[in-house]
């Protein structure tokens, strides 16, 4: 009340034409500084501020600066000369520029296609080398931040959406060479997890069983290995180590035994006890998970950020143990028409 009280009194004096600060009982309203603390000033006035509490070389501590208080942190221009500039118009006009910041000047006044006064420039206001000068306070509550400026790679961050795939190139197919029934099938089913050197099937096949003998009885008669009649059974698909074996021992076999020839998750499995297989059909497809694709649907824009060989990090919502590191291994030689993305 006593503020509005105040400015009432001075806008009385002002219509009546006298000065408020002479009228008696009438003092120049102080408002009381509001609002959150923008930065803090020296307790001596000098042109030093902080954007934090601090302290003085003697020990004392800097003063607020409220919001609603003077943000002008230059140093003050002397009054009496400021007031004669004002006064006797001794400050001189260079010329009048556009009021919407259009790059046109004048010499003389004029008014802009919209009826707009252009604006005089002053002796001193004029500044050609296109800088910007913010106050502190301004500059604090606006959030801004300075860093020194150093010379080193931009490193840009990109996140895309992925699925997840198996590498084709650890991916195995077990099939047959030749005919052949199947006695015996490993306890393993789609999704299982087997070791490589694990058997999957035994089988019998006449073919197979002719080339066994016919390898025995070289074996027997020459004394040395039949190099024909082995690398038939190599031909066959025969494994190297049952082939050792009846030569060592002198003695063939009627079941040959197939192994996993990697370690993984079983894809498929079509092989049943006691079906009849045709040369080239498959019984097991069986892929190796210690290393996986990701294939990332990357945004046209970004193609010129990555390379091959730049390392990543892949996170997954359903794992909470962090991102995986990776590396980027392939970069397709296409964009998707629809998406726009690599």
């Amino acid at each position: 009340m006593a503020s509005l009280m105040g400015m009432a009194r001075m806008q009385l004096a002002v219509l009546m034409g006298n000065d408020a600060a002479a009228m008696p009982g009438v003092d120049a309203p102080q408002a009381e500084p509001i609002g959150p603390v923008i930065y803090w000033r020296h307790p001596d006035g000098l042109p030093e501020w902080s954007s934090s509490l601090r302290q003085t070389a003697d020990g004392r501590v800097f003063l607020p600066v409220l919001a609603s208080e003077d943000l002008s942190l230059g140093p003050a221009p002397e009054p009496s000369t400021e007031m004669a500039m004002v006064e006797t118009g001794e400050r001189t006009i260079l010329y009048y520029r556009n009021p919407m910041g259009l790059p046109d000047t004048s010499p003389v006044p004029k008014q802009d296609s919209m009826g707009m006064d252009y604006i005089a420039v002053y002796d001193g206001e004029d500044n050609d080398d296109g800088s910007v000068t913010v106050s502190p306070g301004k500059l604090q509550r606006s959030g801004v931040r300075t860093a020194e400026a150093v010379l080193a790679p931009l490193a840009a961050t990109w996140r895309a959406p992925g699925i997840v795939e198996l590498d084709e190139r650890r991916i195995s197919v077990i099939s047959l060479r030749a005919d052949a029934f199947i006695e015996t099938v490993a306890n393993v089913t789609t999704g299982s997890m087997i070791r490589e050197g694990a058997p999957l099937v035994t089988l019998y096949s006449p073919e197979i069983a002719a080339a066994l003998a016919q390898f025995l009885t070289d074996v027997r008669s020459d004394g040395r290995l039949g190099e024909g009649a082995r690398q038939r059974l190599e031909n066959l698909g025969v494994p190297g180590e049952v082939i050792d074996r009846i030569a060592t021992e002198g003695q063939t076999t009627v079941s040959i035994p197939i192994m996993a020839p990697r370690s993984g998750v079983v894809l498929e499995r079509m092989a049943v006890e006691g079906m009849m297989s045709e040369a080239g059909e498959t019984l097991f497809r069986i892929a190796d998970t210690s290393t996986v694709w990701v294939i990332a649907e990357v945004p046209e824009a970004a193609l010129m950020e990555i390379v091959v060989g730049a390392e990543v990090r892949v996170s997954f919502r359903g794992l909470t143990d962090g991102p995986i590191p990776g590396r980027i291994d392939t970069i397709y030689p296409e964009v998707d028409m629809m998406t726009r993305t690599c």
